[in-house]
């Protein structure tokens, strides 16, 4: 999957791999059986909340863990983008076809969502991605990202990605750019699900300074 988000021009990929994998013919990875892990699980509205003995889905990570729930999961590459426009890669741009020859591939071969809108800064954007929640949700909507000296960072009552990942028997790992937090340690992408962290956790990086 591909998500853009209008601030500097950087990347982070979070992966997961799963469990037991069976090749076919080609080297492609056969997808989950029929009987999705998800569908014993009915969502509701609100049906991810923070962590707690309020929270709807607090245990169904934990539900999840066992030789059913991880033996085929398929391993998830999920990169977001920052300041990456309508017409910034190669499927579906007016004059630079050919630029993105490996993301063209993929989105021919997948889904594109042509009509779906990420917030415009990074902060809100990843905040989003993490939680699945709006940012107005998760009070991170205003026009200000987390800066290098920041007291703040996305409330650690959410139960993040990773987080639900884990319980269902995958390894995740992130490359790139946290800003989500960094002020105390309890904020590190490595405290909130991830199995390792390669990047930075502030706003931005140059070439010249990272």
């Amino acid at each position: 999957a591909l998500a853009t988000a209008g601030a500097i021009a950087v990347a982070t990929a979070v992966v997961a791999f799963g469990g037991k994998q069976t090749a076919t013919t080609g080297g492609a990875v056969e997808p989950p059986a029929e009987s999705h892990i998800f569908a014993k699980f009915e969502r509701t509205p609100d049906s991810q909340e923070v962590l707690g003995p309020e929270g709807a889905m607090v245990d169904m990570a934990d539900d999840m863990i066992g030789e059913e729930a991880n033996a085929n999961l398929p391993h998830i590459v999920y990169t977001l983008v920052d300041d990456m426009g309508w017409n910034d890669v190669g499927y579906q741009s007016t004059d630079l076809q050919g630029v993105s020859p490996h993301i063209d591939e993929l989105a021919a071969k997948g889904v594109k969502l042509t009509s779906f809108y990420t917030q415009h800064l990074c902060t809100p954007t990843r905040a989003s991605l993490m939680t699945g929640k709006y940012s107005i949700r998760t009070g991170l909507m205003h026009d200000e990202v987390i800066a290098p000296m920041s007291p703040w960072g996305l409330s650690l009552d959410y139960k993040l990605l990773p987080q639900y990942l884990a319980g269902m028997g995958y390894k995740t790992h992130m490359v790139g750019k946290w800003h989500l937090g960094h002020y105390m340690f309890d904020f590190y992408p490595t405290k909130r699900g991830f199995d390792s962290f390669y990047g930075y956790v502030t706003d931005q990086e140059h070439y010249y300074n990272h």
